[in-house]
């Protein structure tokens, strides 16, 4: 992602779209690399460059979103959290707007794997463009259902054949508990993922949206041509806070007493 966002910058610094006083500095920078699509011996150099913070490479390390905002261009990048997004555009994906966005660690695919059912129809399948107020409720289920997957440290690919009551009976085995359901191992999900939030809004980082990009600038062509994805991530927000029990971004007290987590209401308070 942030050499996609350095080539990216290379080409507006060529059409004179970067401020001069930039583009100067960018071209000084590269010397030897031309970083233009396509060319993979450019991506080979930064490699290096980037391992040794050497030159540009010393800002390619720092990622795509410093990258883009060093060199006034912070539209230049797609983000979440200033997190890169992965190989899934939620302009043409909508519930990987809601995915994204409410993703405890920024613009990650494997919180939510939303594409399981916008595009593969799994467990269900859902038209990747059209607004579908069940796939909160989806975006949730997969979060507290993978935050389990990565304590169990399963692989994800896993769940695209199995379903959260496959898993009680071989926890059970492993603890030795004859009474554990799928409830409470969503209920324990649930927890890990405001746990995490917790975290978050402790920290200040707690706004879930995209980032510019995503939201004003549309798809310029293919079946979600002139879709962004601020309209998918307006209609899903309020039911997701509405299952989650969230208040812009934060837990209430009343869900963090419900999940066990009573004595970090303080949190919230604040």
């Amino acid at each position: 992602n942030s050499v996609a966002v350095l080539m990216e910058l290379y080409e507006k610094a060529q059409k004179g779209e970067l401020p001069k006083e930039k583009a100067d500095e960018l071209m000084s920078l590269l010397h030897d690399v031309k970083p233009v699509w396509g060319n993979a011996h450019a991506v080979i150099q930064l490699a290096f460059k980037v391992a040794h913070r050497d030159g540009i490479g010393d800002l390619v390390a720092e990622g795509g979103k410093r990258l883009a905002e060093h060199f006034g261009c912070p539209t230049c990048v797609a983000h979440a959290r200033g997190l890169e997004l992965p190989a899934y555009d939620p302009r043409a994906i909508n519930s990987m707007a809601l995915a994204y966005a409410t993703s405890n660690r920024g613009g990650c695919h494997l919180r939510a794997y939303a594409v399981s059912f916008d595009v593969l129809g799994v467990p269900v399948k859902k038209d990747p463009l059209a607004i579908d107020m069940e796939k909160p409720r989806l975006v949730k289920l997969q979060q507290d259902f993978f935050a389990v997957i990565d304590s169990l440290v399963v692989c994800k690919f896993n769940t695209f054949s199995t379903e959260p009551a496959d898993y009680v009976p071989l926890i059970s085995a492993a603890m030795g508990w004859s009474d554990f359901t799928e409830e409470e191992l969503l209920t324990i999900g649930e927890r890990i993922y405001n746990v995490e939030r917790l975290f978050g809004v402790r920290e200040g980082i707690y706004k879930d949206t995209l980032s510019e990009r995503l939201l004003n600038e549309p798809l310029p062509d293919g079946p979600a041509k002139g879709k962004t994805a601020r309209e998918a991530l307006e209609a899903y927000l309020p039911e997701y806070y509405k299952l989650r029990g969230w208040v812009d971004g934060k837990p209430t007290p009343e869900t963090l007493r419900r999940l066990g987590l009573e004595e970090f209401t303080y949190i919230v308070k604040e």
